[in-house]
């Protein structure tokens, strides 16, 4: 095209002379044109690709209702436009990618995109691709029956909206896309997850419903900032949202039921960056994500719990159920999971991840969770006296060492217990009742299921065995409730002594560390014997020691076992606080006898300095704790000591009385402290 050119002369007198000014008329502008594919209109093309062929960028190919059976290339800027999503159909009869997007700035809109082929990785099959496009628009679309719906790939600045991608193995896909938007589309009924972000950054996913999909509505998959907000997750087979090896996400007011929130990953970032709030909801009630907290206690009617990077946080009587997991710990230690309902979770019941010396401890597991109670490479946590039952898998343990599995009724699950790749576990004193397999063992003989002679194994519900023999070779006549036989997990996995009948579930227990603890007994103690109380550690102690400040001329009492004489502390109640020194390494389970309290119980505070027990079966904090009295007016210090770290810890106004420690309180003047239940 010629271009016009106006020279314009203008004489100076005063500049050189003249100047010239040189001015460049543009060319005229071709205007955007619509090509037409279908209908009757003369020249109308009869395929899609004959119209995207003859099209320039900007023109939009306007398709009218019908059936096209072909796969239309995009490789050029320009709008596809559908009459009408419902009955303008693109079919691609099960072979390659329907329609694939190959170019900056393409909008596909108001079609319903039939059929891809199934291939997966690396080939990704799908209903809508782009590969290495900027700045388009996927909108008003169905697409469905396709191995991946809308497939993203290596392409940034595309705004998918008011789709709806149903009945796909994958709904909405992306991989390595970045700053692209997710918003007001349905992802429904896909055989695997309806959103799917991988290695994909700076994405918004808002107000989309993805609900009903085989595995997950929304999974973030080495994905970092991204916004996931305002979306509807029902009823999907795993997971509402999963967070996996992704960091710096925005969780804020997303709705599931029957499913709800998992974070997974190796290393902290994975955990502790997201900003998850209480506006999200698993079947009404908020999911409480705590991160990077040393204390504290999860407020009742959570939907969900997650621990990142917490300690000493208090998990108690809560009821989590009909979710994808009710507890998610990781690179969390010293927290206390006490007396919940965790039930009917499609994945997890409980679950740790690089997560050590915790306590979880009275929990009724149930009703075919995937994995009740499941250690990942969790090292040195308790699991005591909870009730696990009717699960895929009771309780399981990868890559987890050093921990104790006693007193627990692990009862009609598919598998009881699993260890895989974990040793120097102590499996004991629990009651396996009718597992379709009670117990898998993978990893030699490394682990210790009983606890020698004569405290016993386990009872196992199909030990066929009898009791006729006793001592530690089971060869001296006369019962002695230990069963005379061997009973072997595997090959190479044996509890030595296997009880007759199920352990009596105490459900009262402290765990002790080697060296000095600072203990209390919380329920009543009619028998108060010291030797008769203690006597379920009997051997794993060499002294017991308390202050009373009632007598003056002899503050301290003390019992030093093997020492004949000069003991004066010979009884325990559940008033006293008192130091006990455990000699065995590792931790020693201090189950108690007695009777749950129904009443305050009362303890006398002499002015000064009192060493006392805790008699309340819950967790309170300060304020609650001391209950008649005031902190400030009546007493004004409490101290207790952590075996765990060998610190000191003074209790401040958040810190939470914990059930089993001993305490030092200063009070101000004599008085009653009637210590709540």
């Amino acid at each position: 095209m010629k271009r016009k050119v106006v020279v314009v002369w203008i004489s100076l007198v005063m500049i050189f002379g003249f100047v010239v000014i040189v001015v460049e008329i543009a060319p005229n502008v071709r205007a955007a044109t619509t090509r037409y594919v279908g209908g009757s209109g003369a020249g109308n093309h009869s395929k899609i690709q004959s119209g995207i062929n003859v099209a320039n960028p900007g023109d939009t190919v306007y398709v009218y209702n019908g059936t096209y059976y072909e796969h239309p290339v995009i490789e050029k800027s320009i709008y596809l436009i559908g009459e009408d999503r419902n009955t303008t159909i693109i079919e691609g009869s099960g072979v390659g990618d329907v329609v694939y997007v190959y170019a900056d700035g393409v909008t596909v809109s108001g079609f319903l995109i039939n059929n891809s082929g199934n291939s997966g990785h690396p080939v990704y099959d799908s209903g809508i691709k782009y590969r290495n496009s900027q700045n388009g628009f996927i909108t008003g679309n169905i697409v469905s029956n396709c191995a991946y719906g809308i497939f993203l790939e290596d392409s940034n600045g595309i705004h998918i909206s008011k789709n709806e991608a149903i009945y796909n193995d994958y709904g909405i896909y992306f991989y390595w896309a970045n700053d692209n938007s997710i918003i007001n589309n349905d992802a429904l009924f896909s055989v695997s997850r309806g959103i799917d972000i991988v290695t994909s950054h700076y994405n918004e996913i808002i107000n989309n419903n993805a609900s009903s999909n085989g595995d997950i509505g929304i999974s973030l998959y080495n994905s970092n900032h991204v916004k996931i907000m305002n979306n509807t997750a029902y009823m999907n087979d795993d997971h509402g949202i999963r967070i996996l090896y992704s960091g710096w996400d925005n969780i804020i007011n997303n709705t599931m039921v029957n499913c709800g929130i998992f974070i997974a990953g190796t290393i902290l970032d994975d955990w502790n960056t997201h900003n998850i709030d209480t506006s999200n909801t698993v079947n009404g009630k908020p999911v409480y994500y705590w991160k990077n907290l040393t204390s504290g206690k999860i407020p009742a009617s959570a939907g969900e719990v997650i621990l990142a990077n917490c300690s000493n946080v208090i998990i108690e009587n809560q009821e989590l159920t009909n979710s994808s997991i009710g507890i998610n710990l990781g690179f969390s230690s010293n927290n206390t999971i006490t007396e919940n309902n965790v039930s009917s979770h499609s994945r997890y019941g409980i679950y740790l991840k690089n997560s050590n010396d915790n306590d979880i401890k009275g929990n009724n597991v149930f009703n075919y969770n995937m994995d009740s109670i499941y250690l990942y490479d969790s090292n040195r946590n308790d699991i005591l006296c909870n009730e696990v039952s009717y699960n895929i898998e009771g309780i399981r343990c990868s890559l987890s060492n050093e921990n104790n599995i006693i007193n627990n009724i692990i009862s009609n699950n598919e598998e009881g217990i699993v260890l895989s790749s974990s040793i120097d576990n102590n499996i004991y004193y629990n009651s396996f009742l009718i597992n379709t397999i009670q117990a898998i063992d993978n990893n030699g003989n490394e682990n210790k299921w009983d606890n020698g002679y004569p405290f016993g194994g386990n009872y196992w519900s199909n030990y066929s065995g009898v009791d006729n023999f006793n001592g530690p070779d089971q060869d001296i006549p006369g019962s002695d409730g230990i069963g005379d036989t061997n009973y072997s997990i595997d090959s190479d996995s044996v509890d030595f002594y296997p009880l007759m009948a199920p352990y009596k579930s105490l459900g009262n227990y402290t765990t002790l560390k080697q060296g000095w603890n600072l203990i209390s007994i919380p329920i009543i103690q009619e028998e108060q014997n010291l030797i008769r109380v203690l006597g379920s550690i009997d051997g794993w102690y060499d002294a017991v020691q308390l202050y009373d400040i009632t007598d003056t001329k002899d503050l301290w009492k003390h019992r030093k076992v093997g020492k004949p004489y000069g003991n004066d502390l010979l009884e325990l109640n559940e008033t006293m606080g008192f130091w006990i020194h455990i000699t065995s390494p590792g931790d020693t389970i201090f189950f108690y006898n007695g009777t749950r309290p129904t009443k305050n119980q009362t303890i006398t505070l002499h002015s000064g300095w009192n060493m006392v027990g805790y008699p309340s079966l819950s967790y309170h904090n300060r304020t609650v704790g001391l209950n008649n009295l005031t902190f400030g007016d009546h007493v004004d210090a409490i101290w207790s000591y952590d075996s765990a770290t060998q610190r000191w810890e003074k209790m401040g106004e958040s810190d939470y009385f914990k059930t089993g420690r001993g305490y030092y309180i200063h009070a101000k003047t004599k008085c009653e402290w009637e210590v709540p239940l």
